[in-house]
């Protein structure tokens, strides 16, 4: 059953995408902001080429600190300053850690009172600290202090604005919104200012055929003040104008004839048509691209490939990529957080094995290896960059 649940997801992320002002994929964009890459490379990569340590850090495992992932993973990631902030949508909370990986505290505000919401289905640390969640159901955005102990405001969506799904805060006025299910002959993005309560459309269009749920993975995120919007079904990378009118492609991978395009699935088949499909699909195209996380040397990005995991790092200053599958000491590279001095992957105790093999790190970093049962909160594996 589970199995059935994360294929479907997939297939979501996978369908439910196209370029801005769209319905297909198509790669007439400027040839300087493409990426070749060759698919038959299988690159030989140490995790040591790229990171100075490993560290493991246990978050600290208490009733009521008790995560519940459904995905062995944080549903949504945060890193601020020395704290965690990671969301649980099965709890429909948002829990902290500091970077230590003790419990400081649970925001749990379900219900339907003042400062309550009726589920939390994304969120956002702004630049002021405050903890902002968004209840789809609610159609609304709720304001929190840092740690989430005092309730500030609540910002309802307009009924003319479709269902939120994601959401990303510009400034203190004006959120970019992203809605799967738009309203007819609209996009699937919105810049909505709080202050003027109106809105602008983005011209990102979803083919209108597609029959399927919101995405599981967060398609923003923030690099050097630009707001970067990552599209799962081929890692193409886009920014937000300087007018907020439209994005503008930033760069995407060139896999040649393997390079996915929308135009390859039939329109309005069935939902089991389209489930077993994709599990033949990646034979023959890159495509899911679940993970991207960036900084200002790297891009990280990992997808399917022969119905195989590969794992794409690129380095911006040399303009050169590695491509694996494993690193030479065994494991994966599944980022979900990243900063300038490392990424964080976070994972339950009992799958940890499938990311790295801690008995293939060097002497010095197994001797600060942390004790942890598979019974306890997830652990957080750093990688430290060189």
């Amino acid at each position: 059953m589970k199995e059935n649940i994360i294929l479907i997801g997939i297939l979501c992320i996978t369908i439910s995408s196209c370029k801005p002002g769209s319905g297909s994929n198509n790669k007439s964009h400027a040839k300087d902001v493409s990426i070749a890459i060759d698919l038959d490379r299988e690159d030989k990569l140490s995790l040591y080429d790229l990171f100075s340590s490993i560290e493991l850090i246990p978050l600290e495992t208490k009733n009521e600190s008790l995560l519940q992932f459904l995905m062995e993973e944080p549903d949504q990631v945060y890193k601020i300053d020395d704290l965690f902030y990671l969301l649980d949508r099965p709890q429909d909370a948002v829990f902290i850690f500091n970077q230590d990986g003790k419990f400081i505290r649970r925001v749990s505000k379900s219900g339907k009172g003042n400062g309550e919401y009726v589920s939390a289905d994304a969120f956002a640390i702004t630049d002021h600290h405050q903890i902002e969640i968004l209840s789809s159901i609610g159609r609304s955005i709720y304001c929190y202090d840092s740690l989430g102990m005092n309730f500030l405001e609540r910002r309802i969506f307009p009924s003319e604005l479709p269902v939120i799904h994601h959401f990303f805060p510009l400034n203190e006025d004006e959120y970019i919104l992203y809605a799967s299910h738009p309203k007819e002959n609209e996009g699937n993005m919105y810049i909505y200012s709080w202050k003027d309560k109106n809105y602008t459309k983005l011209g990102y269009k979803l083919p209108d055929w597609t029959p399927f749920g919101p995405k599981l993975s967060v398609p923003f995120y923030m690099l050097n003040d630009q707001l970067c919007f990552a599209q799962t079904y081929n890692g193409d990378v886009f920014t937000l104008s300087k007018d907020k009118k439209q994005l503008n492609l930033r760069y995407s991978w060139d896999f040649g004839d393997k390079t996915f395009s929308l135009s390859a699935i039939p329109e309005n088949k069935e939902l089991s048509y389209y489930i077993d499909m994709l599990k033949n699909i990646s034979y023959d195209y890159a495509i899911q691209f679940l993970i991207y996380k960036e900084n200002s040397s790297f891009y990280f990005t990992r997808f399917k490939y022969k119905n195989r995991y590969k794992h794409l790092i690129y380095d911006k200053a040399t303009k050169s990529y590695r491509l694996f599958e494993h690193f030479t000491e065994g494991g994966q590279c599944v980022p979900q957080w990243i900063d300038e001095k490392a990424i964080y992957t976070f994972i339950n105790p009992y799958f940890i094995h499938n990311v790295i093999d801690l008995s293939k790190l060097n002497n010095a970093d197994k001797q600060r290896l942390p004790t942890f049962s598979n019974h306890d909160n997830p652990v957080v594996i750093k990688y430290n960059f060189k």
